[in-house]
This record gives structure tokens, sequence and C-alpha cells, in this order.
């Protein structure tokens, strides 16, 4: 079943294709949105310091993980920060692999964290990129929680602006593991960052454990890509 995802918002008039194959919870669905790569549908490049990397299609989680996900497949909860809908938090890299082995036991499908390339191409909007210093606007108060909004609190995914692709919370209230090879890193600012100048966008080696979480990706089978084409043109 197609689902379409208009964003209403200022700066956001995209209408995206959105096909149900999130992952779900008694009470909750949480959607995904494909991530196209260019006119081939299947690779596209992103420069990171200068250097053209190759990346194929992939799912990602609309929403930073909520607690009331983790816990679902995890009968456990680590955040420090307790809310059914905010996202886990206190998360650290053995955790979020276990999460994705739990995940791929109960549904059958390889959910694993973002490498870093596929994050960064997701911030900036895709091959819809509209080229803004954060995830969807110049302004970083309408699409983050920082330091200079949020209350010193963390927030409820969904509550700002999304970017370009349909995609909340990528710069702003919880940082979120991405991998680089072997190496751990944590993208995006955290409700306790503060935005001295733009970087667009923000990769740290580390992070208060508090202020780290988790936003999955997945990708689907080759043939997929075709499928996609036929509603992306």
């Amino acid at each position: 079943m197609l689902l379409f995802l208009t964003a209403t918002l200022a700066a956001q008039p995209r209408e995206l294709a959105e096909v149900s194959n999130g992952l779900e919870t008694k009470d909750h669905y949480y959607y995904t949105i494909w991530v196209c790569t260019g006119d081939t549908l299947d690779t596209d490049t992103t420069e990171s310091n200068g250097i053209l990397y190759k990346i194929d299609g992939f799912w990602i989680m609309c929403q930073e993980m909520t607690q009331e996900l983790w816990e679902w497949y995890m009968q456990s909860n680590p955040s420090t920060v307790r809310g059914e809908m905010l996202p886990v938090n206190n998360v650290n890299r053995e955790a979020a692999d276990s999460l994705c082995s739990k995940i791929q036991e109960r549904i059958h499908q390889e959910w694993r964290l973002p490498t870093e390339k596929e994050w960064r191409f997701a911030y900036n909007g895709g091959i819809f990129s509209e080229g803004y210093q954060h995830s969807g606007s110049d302004h970083i108060n309408l699409v983050g929680w920082t330091a200079h909004n949020s209350g010193k609190k963390l927030h409820e995914g969904g509550k700002l602006i999304p970017n370009e692709l349909g995609i909340y919370d990528m710069d702003g209230n919880i940082a979120e593991i991405v991998t680089d090879g072997e190496n751990t890193l944590y993208a995006g600012r955290s409700y306790r960052h503060k935005v001295i100048k733009a970087h667009s966008p923000f990769i740290s080696k580390t992070v208060e454990p508090e202020c780290c979480g988790v936003r999955l990706v997945w990708h689907q089978p080759l043939w997929f890509n075709k499928y996609v084409e036929r509603v992306f043109r």
C-alpha cells in the first residue's frame, strides 16, 4: 500500500512517496522514508572532505527511535530521561547492535545503524536537497531542539519542521550513532548543544551518554529500486 506524505509547513512543499514499510509495536506504527539516490535510483555520490563516495538507496526512520519502540524489542530501557514517546537515550554502540539483532530475529529484516555517508546524504535532503545550512532550514530553531530553544529538555520527535525528505530532528534533540567502518561516531546536535556557527552536518567522536540515541536504516533488495522509480517519476 502506498502512502503519500505532504510536508505542509513552510519551505516544505514537496510531496514524497512513502511506502508502508516501517517498524511497529502493539500501539504505534513508525514510518520510514525510502532515500532514493539519483537518476539510476540505485547509486549516487555524496561528498565528504572533497572525496566522493558511492551509496545505495536505503530506508531510514522518519523520527529518532522512541523509548516505546526500543522497549518493544529489547524489553528494557536504558534511558536516563524517561518518556514513552521521547527518543531513547543513554544508548551505546553495543546496545544498538543488540537491538538490530533483536529486530532481525523478530521480523526477519536486517535493520542496522546508518553509515556516516548515508546519514549525511539523508541529513542534506538527498536528491531533493535545497542546500540548507541545517537539515531542512537555514534557521536551526525551526528544525532542531538545541540549547537555544529546548529549555534544557528532551522533546518528542516530529514537533518541528522536517527536512526535504520528510525526516525529522536530524539536527538537534538527540545525537545519533552512526558508523564509519569499525569506528563509532555521533551525528547531529543534542538538546544541550550550543550552536555557535553553522556547521552542516555536525559529526562528533564523543557525546554525553544521556544525549545519545539511534535512528536505523534498512536496505531493500535491488529489485526495489525499479519499483521506486515508478513512484518518483
